[in-house]
């Protein structure tokens, strides 16, 4: 079988040859081969032909020696672009042959280069054109936009705090009366410093030491709105009830969630938490967000990994005006909490959430690990914050990776469990993605001791 074969450029010969011997470029097979050839002398220059034999061999039919060629016609096949040189040969885009009779093109084939919006060009090995001159019309290039999208800015803001609700009689040993108040003014700094803080997430323990009896107790007012100035209190402040809040509360001894002093479904009153129930959720859609707010109180004694899930029960029951009903509403308030977090987990469109409850992940370890499996999925950018232990970390918690959890408890309000006192921001981004970062007192405005 007989193919028409060209010499290859130098370019070529870097390029394909010495990288594979059946290398592929410009539709065309590279290969070291023996060839019979003949040198044509026209007008263009010299161009070497030859059909792929053995030798090469002038055309008196003395041998000449071996040269790396390039198979013709073009190969069906992937191209891989070998534009090195000015005599690479053409990629045949494009490329028509020259009118020897137009006015202008003899004089700009002499030239090479674009010459009124045409390119000309002559090449010396295989060309589209034969021996002549080729042309072709110039493209101009779309311009170029840069692919680097400017970085996201934040749209929203949140504050999440817990256990604050300090009480001058009855508190912990180590934390200073001052403490709830520097975090309160703390609060109001930053929420003036970002200007679009939409709500709070408060994660309960609000009154020390018993909660509040009614929505009369005057311990709304001297434990929280004398303490959080009127900015802080002027966005919602999404609640679920610590173990200290259901002591006195009526709500616990009674499933008509209207006796409950915490509960308020209008979010317009301001006066007073946003709870419409011990559980519920809140969609925000122009943020691509969601709320779940949970009761699992039943698991107050989750820090203890000896305690099975159906041992455990909620302790502070004890403190109330109904334990035997108390503790069978715990359970029942868990449960309901569970199965609305499954429920919104299934439905809720939202990319981001943002679940919590009183207790932190490390008190599901052994308590519901199932739930904690369910925290860490990556369909959902889900953000967890929990309080309890009086601290404001993330080293003391259970991971939920790739997903988020935060210890809220070091508002100021019981003890400092650890020198880390404060409140987290959240802050919502344009690509509707979530970041949160702690803000820390000193040390020295809160704990006592070292």
């Amino acid at each position: 079988m007989v193919r028409r074969c060209t010499q290859v450029t130098p370019a070529e010969t870097e390029r394909f040859i010495e990288r594979d011997e059946a290398a592929v470029g410009h539709g065309r097979r590279y290969r070291i081969v023996g060839a019979v050839g003949a040198v044509l002398v026209g007008a263009m220059g010299a161009v070497l032909l030859a059909t792929c034999g053995d030798a090469v061999r002038s055309a008196a039919g003395g041998v000449v020696g071996l040269f790396n060629v390039k198979l013709m016609p073009p190969i069906v096949g992937p191209a891989v672009d070998a534009n090195d040189g000015a005599n690479d040969d053409a990629n045949d885009d494009g490329w028509v042959q020259y009118d020897p009779m137009h006015p202008t093109d003899p004089l700009f084939c002499a030239k090479d280069g674009v010459h009124d919006g045409v390119e000309f060009r002559l090449f010396t090995f295989d060309s589209p054109c034969g021996l002549f001159c080729c042309k072709r019309q110039v493209t101009t290039p779309a311009p170029t936009t840069s692919s680097t999208s400017p970085p996201p800015h934040r749209i929203a803001s949140f504050l999440a705090v817990g256990d604050w609700g300090y009480d001058k009689v009855s508190h912990g040993w180590n934390v200073k009366p001052e403490c709830q108040s520097v975090i309160a003014q703390r609060m109001e700094e930053e929420m003036q410093k970002l200007g679009d803080v939409r709500f709070v997430i408060n994660v309960g323990d609000s009154f020390y030491p018993s909660g509040v009896a009614s929505k009369e107790d005057p311990q709304w007012q001297s434990k929280w709105r004398d303490v959080f100035p009127q900015g802080t209190r002027s966005v919602p402040w999404y609640s679920v009830y610590g173990n200290h809040d259901y002591h006195i509360d009526p709500c616990i001894c009674s499933d008509n969630v209207s006796q409950c002093a915490q509960v308020n479904p209008d979010e317009k009153n301001l006066d007073y938490f946003v709870m419409p129930n011990y559980t519920y959720f809140k969609e925000i859609p122009e943020l691509d967000l969601e709320i779940i707010a949970m009761d699992t109180n039943q698991y107050m004694e989750g820090w203890n990994p000896n305690i099975t899930r159906e041992k455990h029960s909620f302790n502070d029951c004890q403190w109330t005006t109904c334990p035997g009903v108390c503790w069978d509403r715990a359970v029942k308030r868990a449960n309901a909490s569970f199965e609305l977090f499954y429920d919104r987990m299934s439905k809720t469109t939202a990319r981001n959430l943002i679940v919590f409850s009183h207790y932190p992940t490390d008190y599901y370890w052994v308590a519901a690990p199932e739930f904690l499996d369910a925290l860490r999925t990556p369909a959902r950018n889900i953000t967890f914050f929990g309080g309890h232990r009086h601290s404001t970390d993330q080293w003391s918690v259970a991971s939920i990776a790739p997903n988020n959890a935060w210890l809220v408890g070091g508002g100021g309000g019981w003890s400092c469990d650890s020198g880390t006192q404060g409140f987290v921001v959240g802050q919502v981004m344009s690509d509707l993605s979530v970041k949160t970062s702690p803000v820390i007192v000193d040390r020295e405005s809160c704990c006592t001791g070292k």
